[in-house]
């Protein structure tokens, strides 16, 4: 998947269930490690993201993204020391 296709494509998805869902989306991104593409989601919300969060927002997007080069999806939370990307 090319840098193009994460931000034109894959990040719109994201954002629109996120919305759906009345989750935050904080940052997607497609890292390349010796294990394999791992496509990151980061979801947030005022009170906390719980697990059961992230299960939902993984089981529906990964429909969603199932034709992209990727090897592993990970749905979580930035955590609380995470980089600033957004206002």
């Amino acid at each position: 998947m090319a840098k193009a296709e994460l931000t034109t494509v894959v990040e719109p998805k994201c954002q629109r269930l996120a919305d759906e869902l009345s989750f935050e989306l904080v940052d997607v991104s497609l890292d390349k490690e010796p294990t394999g593409k791992y496509l990151r989601i980061y979801i947030d919300k005022p009170e906390g993201i719980t697990l059961d969060d992230c299960e939902k927002y993984h089981r529906a997007i990964q429909p969603q993204l199932e034709s992209y080069d990727y090897d592993f999806l990970e749905v979580s939370s930035p955590g609380v020391d995470r980089p600033l990307k957004k206002d």
